[in-house]
């Protein structure tokens, strides 16, 4: 488990866990990954909604969109729905080193801290405004965890990544409580079940480094403009029901526009489900296998649900049972 960041540290432990989370938390939308039509699972009362994958071959498998992120009032499924299973199926795992504090600022901006008590903008930074920056410091303080380093050290950041992790978040969420993902990886590792992987830390950091800068900092402005409390009220009852219909909306509000929205749909869902497809599907042809990837890669004309439909494998949507 990996503990709680603290501030900059050149052992970089610290680092990693704040360095994952980003990876995989692009503002609001980058929580769900997400491109999704209409396709709700019908809801058991207390529930979660998944589906079940049948392989070709009759193997039964059992698939789970994520929010990568705890959130109040989210259902969890039980580690139950581990039982039986011959793995655990996620996205990544985090590199075994993270970062090293400089590494992760612009050059030259300790020394500009140590000297002058405020970190420099990166260029990423430069074009939000006076009120802006002011409701990003607020955004920093009221996270806790994340309000130990000061809001400056965050936009002196090579780049945008961590700055969205932080405006994505509504104010008073503990960063350290563990999302689905890790919940189930937590059970899977106290049951012996073995934990496999879709992509490795440098797959997914080609794809997140794709995205250009202009449009993580415009999903910061927009991010910033947001009731984050309602917004994240409205996700997690999404979630609860399986709309992901309405997921896709709420996805669609943190980018500058919707060019920019498609772009990113493009490199983070669309090429990393064609890089997931054959490993994915290998597992699931072995079945008994659960597998949980952000909400946003399962629906959609070129989502995982129809990817997988296409080549010959059966979805049907379920309940899960929810942790107590």
């Amino acid at each position: 488990m990996v503990r709680p960041f603290g501030p900059p540290s050149r052992n970089g432990s610290s680092f990693n866990y704040l360095w994952r989370l980003s990876a995989g938390v692009l503002a609001l939308a980058t929580l769900l990954f997400g491109t999704t039509d209409a396709f709700s699972a019908p809801e058991e009362v207390g529930g979660v909604p998944a589906f079940k994958v049948i392989a070709p071959n009759g193997a039964e498998n059992t698939l789970v969109g994520s929010l990568h992120v705890a959130a109040d009032g989210l259902r969890q499924p039980s580690p139950s729905v581990l039982a039986g299973a011959a793995r655990l199926v996620v996205e990544g795992r985090p590199r075994a080193e993270s970062p090293k504090a400089g590494d992760l600022l612009i050059p030259g901006a300790d020394e500009i801290f140590r000297t002058t008590g405020a970190y420099p903008k990166a260029a990423w930074a430069e074009p939000l405004t006076a009120p802006q920056l002011a409701a990003f410091d607020a955004a920093v303080s009221c996270l806790p965890i994340l309000n130990r380093l000061p809001a400056g050290w965050y936009l002196a950041q090579r780049r945008p990544d961590i700055a969205a992790l932080v405006v994505s978040l509504p104010c008073g969420t503990d960063v350290s409580q563990p999302g689905r993902d890790k919940l189930l990886m937590t059970a899977a590792e106290k049951a012996g079940i073995s934990i496999d992987v879709l992509e490795t830390p440098d797959q997914e950091e080609r794809q997140r480094f794709k995205i250009p800068d202009s449009v993580q900092t415009h999903s910061i402005e927009k991010m910033l403009s947001l009731d984050l409390r309602k917004e994240f009220g409205q996700l997690v009852r999404d979630f609860n029901t399986g709309d992901f219909a309405d997921i896709k909306r709420l996805s669609d509000k943190c980018f500058g526009n919707a060019e920019e929205a498609a772009l990113f749909d493009r490199i983070m869902v669309e090429e990393r489900n064609m890089m997931w497809r054959s490993p994915l599907e290998q597992y699931l042809q072995e079945g008994r296998a659960v597998v949980v990837v952000g909400a946003g890669h399962l629906a959609g004309k070129r989502g995982l649900l129809e990817i997988l439909k296409r080549d010959g494998f059966k979805v049907q949507p379920v309940s899960l049972h929810a942790a107590g």
